[in-house]
């Protein structure tokens, strides 16, 4: 079903129809026979993570791995939400396993998962809502390529620079408050390319504004970010750079579908932007015919710069009227 707080995004949901017994649930699967891929459980990876929705805090949500075959072979623990009408992100330590349920065993096959909301407490017709069940994948001689993912709820925070009249801070998300996300308010006086730097390395230089290098090849060029926005239609660019050679860079744009929501927008380098010029002979200023530099897969790009509503304000082909504000989260390459 659509979350209840951000309709693009798809969540699964659970009612606990009245008079259900203590022990009712759902099974996740992915696979046949009810199954999931094996979870590569080890003696110190005992853990899955999940984001709940409940609409009550104190409610135990109860979790069970098991064997798809055997299903003798099973594991159970517990977490409980701490707030009301809201997402948070619960973990299950199956090293602590629930009372009078078997230990993990790590040298068993778990492939089957359950879940148990308000477990223990008869159904009422009580709603919850399931997200992001997530465990380690399992280990490879040639493991797929890992996403770098700046989630802005690291211990040490990204540095946020904001130029042209926008700025940069982290804040809680406005749908969630227990999530950082970052936030930029681009003022009535920005200029079109008003925009944020988003940091996340200390270098002895404080003008380099550097993250961990993005690996770009031919065939993965893309880097996606969550985005609320306070308008559809909102131009958002992005821009990879060299931190210390600003010659290297490369442009693209995404545009923002919904007002006033949370959407992962895709920013494709395989296709950069084009020029900016105000009045140009393009559709509203843009020259379509002078591209920005393409990407090139031989060149160090370890910087990323957002610019929000790109071509409004200042000599953009519209006014900025107002201030307007804009969240973003899980930049991820």
């Amino acid at each position: 079903m659509p979350d209840p707080t951000n309709a693009s995004n798809t969540v699964a949901r659970v009612v606990k129809l009245a008079g259900a017994p203590v022990y009712a649930g759902t099974t996740v699967s992915t696979l046949a026979n009810q199954a999931v891929p094996v979870i590569p459980f080890t003696a110190t990876a005992t853990t899955m993570t999940a984001r709940v929705w409940s609409p009550d805090a104190g409610t135990v949500i109860r979790l069970k791995a098991e064997s798809s075959t055997t299903a003798a072979q099973s594991v159970e623990t517990e977490a409980t939400t701490t707030l009301a009408g809201a997402w948070e992100t619960l973990t299950f330590d199956f090293a602590h396993q629930a009372s009078g349920t078997a230990a993990l065993d790590p040298s068993l096959t778990y492939d089957k998962v359950s879940v148990f909301f308000a477990f223990g407490t008869t159904g009422s017709g009580q709603t919850y809502y399931l997200d992001d069940l997530t465990w380690p994948e399992s280990g490879t001689t040639t493991p797929p390529p890992t996403d770098h993912v700046i989630t802005f709820d690291e211990a040490t925070p990204p540095v946020l620079t904001g130029f042209e009249g926008a700025d940069g801070t982290v804040v809680a998300d406005p749908t969630d408050p227990t999530n950082l996300v970052g936030r930029a308010v681009k003022s009535t006086t920005a200029a079109f390319y008003a925009g944020t730097t988003i940091s996340t390395l200390t270098n002895a230089d404080p003008t380099v504004l550097a993250v961990p290098t993005i690996p770009f090849t031919t065939a993965r060029a893309t880097i996606t970010m969550r985005v609320y926005s306070p308008a559809a239609g909102a131009r958002i660019r992005m821009k990879v750079e060299n931190a210390t050679n600003p010659g290297i860079n490369c442009e693209t744009d995404a545009f923002t579908t919904v007002a006033g929501a949370w959407e992962t927008l895709t920013f494709d380098f395989n296709d950069p932007s084009t020029h900016y010029i105000p009045n140009g002979p393009g559709p509203t200023g843009y020259d379509l015919t002078k591209p920005t530099a393409p990407v090139n897969a031989a060149n160090t790009y370890n910087k990323v710069s957002v610019f929000y509503d790109f071509g409004v304000g200042g000599s953009g082909y519209a006014p900025q009227t107002a201030a307007t504000t804009w969240y973003f989260d899980d930049l991820s390459y």
